[in-house]
């Protein structure tokens, strides 16, 4: 229900509103209602009610002044040494809690679909992998009605192939990170961190016809194109706290999407058909900006 204010316009919400007008102490607020019956004449006897919420002002978050653009590398990702067979060369490193450190022969790498090009593991291919998933800030512009706020991904890995015959692989990879948003976005511009979550995106991979390299999987998207209008909103202050990203195989056949997700896992899991992650990155942190003003020049 919508009532006009004097050229302002007053929701009317059953629950409590995310967003609306705001005023302070000492404004007037004039509500002007009226209708029209089949005469076509107004008729100013009637009442019209609206609501308002007190909203106490948020303590604000410490934030960084700019954390864009995110970089990270990636590296064919690896088993965990559970049962060491050898003993690895010193130093020692601190954490572990054996002395000397143990390892694992030979290395047994995550994913079982996919490889990549090295000389040394498979015979008459070069090393020509270069893996990398850049996410940038796009700053909003608060002299404009709309929300042009975003998170920009740019994806890229070349010399992708299947590990059974290191032909180019043609199937979708998925890149996957755990996500933790802190905001102003809770409430009536109130402030909070949400629950952790998972943002990923598909990517699809291509042959090259060059048979001395394998395929190439590359994206460019958005945020609000994967997920929809509003996952970075303007003037509310967003942190984007990324964990390890990682880059899934789409299984034997290929397709990321065939099955339904497993609440609790990251990534996907299909019957019969666990998909694994073939690349990796150590787990770092990037805060998507929303304010009228880029945070980084280098951005």
């Amino acid at each position: 229900m919508k009532q006009t204010c004097h050229g302002l316009i007053a929701v009317i919400l059953a629950a409590y509103p995310t967003d609306g007008l705001r005023f302070n102490a000492g404004q007037v607020l004039r509500l002007h209602s009226e209708y029209q019956n089949n005469s076509g004449g107004p008729k100013t006897d009637v009442m019209g009610i609206f609501q308002a919420w007190y909203v106490p002002i948020s303590p604000g978050f410490p934030r960084p002044k700019g954390a864009t653009p995110l970089y990270a590398s990636l590296v064919p990702a690896y088993n965990q040494c559970t049962s060491p067979n050898r003993i690895h060369g010193p130093p020692d490193f601190p954490g572990n809690g054996s002395n000397p450190d143990g390892s694992c022969n030979p290395p047994g790498q995550t994913s079982g679909q996919l490889t990549v090009g090295s000389p040394d593991a498979n015979p008459g291919t070069a090393a020509n992998f270069v893996g990398s998933v850049k996410v940038n800030a796009l700053p909003g512009n608060a002299a404009t009605p709309a929300d042009e706020a975003d998170a920009r991904y740019t994806i890229s890995l070349l010399d992708i192939r299947k590990k059974s015959d290191l032909s180019d692989y043609t199937g979708q990879v998925q890149v996957t990170s755990s996500l933790r948003v802190t905001d102003r976005d809770n409430g009536p511009s109130e402030t909070g961190t949400g629950q952790d979550t998972s943002f990923s995106v598909t990517v699809p991979c291509t042959a090259t016809g060059d048979t001395a390299i394998g395929s190439t999987c590359a994206l460019t998207t958005t945020a609000d194109a994967v997920v929809g209008a509003g996952a970075v909103k303007e003037s509310m202050r967003t942190i984007w706290q990324l964990g390890q990203v990682r880059v899934n195989d789409g299984g034997a056949d290929g397709l990321v999407s065939a099955g339904p997700p497993r609440v609790g896992h990251q990534g996907r899991e299909r019957q019969g058909d666990r998909q694994r992650p073939a690349i990796c990155f150590h787990q770092t942190r990037v805060r998507i900006t929303t304010g009228s003003a880029s945070p980084n020049p280098a951005s």
